[in-house]
């Protein structure tokens, strides 16, 4: 996910105390980037920009499991659900942009995450 709005370093830090507090220390952020240049936020404003991918940690819960039964090296959508709560909980104008959807603040992530539910759980 492209996070803007919030630097890589406080974007891993969600990340942990997420994974602290509701997945038993298994969900880990990977493959983190800061991005060049700053970006427009929900309000307007300008800030930082990050990208990183959620993965599990270990082989607890938060791994997906495949249709066909095999488990996955991906977070469910709960656990991308309770890293974007929190992400919107250190900036609320911040923009996360997903494969499946662009957030513009915490308003309209809360309006719209649900939509995506069953696209995720598709495959």
């Amino acid at each position: 996910m492209e996070i803007r709005g919030i630097t890589l370093a406080a974007a891993e830090q969600v990340v942990e105390q997420v994974s602290d507090q509701f997945y038993n220390g298994n969900v880990a952020a990977h493959e983190g980037t800061d991005l060049a240049g700053v970006s427009r936020l929900a309000d307007g404003s300008k800030g930082p920009k990050c990208k990183l991918v959620l993965r599990p940690a270990g082989r607890g819960d938060e791994g997906r499991l495949h249709r066909r039964g095999r488990r996955v090296n991906a977070c469910d959508w709960e656990v991308h659900r309770d890293v974007m709560r929190a992400l919107f909980g250190v900036n609320p104008n911040a923009i996360v942009v997903t494969g499946m959807s662009t957030y513009r603040g915490r308003e309209d992530f809360e309006a719209n995450h649900g939509a995506t539910y069953d696209a995720f759980y598709r495959y």
